[in-house]
């Protein structure tokens, strides 16, 4: 009979002891994180290309940019700049309509969830997320510059191009790159550089692409951290009329 007793009461003391202990270890982890979400650059290339999107993890911004959340909620709300409309979802993407920028726009993200009392009495389910991102004007986009580098197919080729803003054509949204071969050829280029072509590219704050057809297109990524270059084209070489892919990699001079 002592011994059920003895037995009973170690039950109870356990069962208090790990009944104390629950509230402690759902609470462990709860920690509203500092960032809800992130500001991407995506360049598509599923209209002229068979390879993936290209997605940049980015603070400053041109053209457009998409807005992911990180963490998950029941309903997500999106305040963006002045902009009065409210935009709702876990990834939203908007296009910034004015060439010359806007300057610094404030981005705002809302979680609404369901609220954590048993961690925090006052938790009414709200989080609430703030950046700053920069849309940049056109005419200072980062990768404008010459850049020496060469062909990854022909490595001993070393050559120049320019990227630049133009003028003409509608200027407002394109960019004009010198001296880089290309079957998209729109403005006549140096015809005493070795490359003597223009090439109109729509640009993102670091990212950039041409497309004539499906069968011929251009882009390139640039790498701020290392003033690297990349820029892939595919075009119809003349005078073979053969189908080539190139690879351009420079450094910024």
């Amino acid at each position: 009979m002592k011994r059920n007793i003895f037995i009973l009461l170690v039950l109870v003391l356990l069962y208090n002891s790990c009944r104390h202990d629950i509230p402690e270890q759902l609470c462990k982890e709860y920690v509203i994180p500092s960032e809800g979400f992130k500001v991407y650059e995506i360049l598509d290339l599923s209209t002229f290309s068979a390879e993936s999107d290209i997605e940049l993890e980015t603070d400053t911004i041109f053209r457009d940019a998409t807005f992911r959340a990180i963490l998950p909620y029941d309903k997500y709300t999106w305040i963006i700049g002045a902009d009065t409309t409210r935009r709702y979802g876990k990834q939203v993407h908007l296009y910034f309509s004015n060439p010359n920028g806007w300057g610094l726009v404030r981005v705002t993200m809302i979680g609404e969830r369901k609220p954590n009392l048993l961690c925090n009495p006052l938790d009414d389910g709200v989080d609430t997320f703030t950046k700053t991102v920069y849309n940049v004007p056109i005419g200072q986009l980062g990768y404008y510059g010459t850049y020496e580098g060469y062909d990854v197919e022909k490595p001993d080729s070393v050559y120049r191009i320019d990227i630049r803003q133009i003028t003409g054509f509608e200027k407002d949204w394109t960019m004009g790159i010198d001296s880089i071969k290309s079957d998209c050829i729109i403005i006549p280029g140096d015809p005493n550089t070795p490359y003597f072509y223009r090439l109109i590219a729509v640009p993102r704050a670091h990212t950039f692409f041409g497309d004539c057809d499906c069968n011929n297109y251009l882009y390139g990524v640039y790498n701020k951290k290392k003033n690297i270059i990349s820029i892939k084209r595919s075009y119809i070489e003349r005078p073979s009329n053969n189908k080539v892919t190139r690879l351009f990699i420079g450094h910024k001079i």
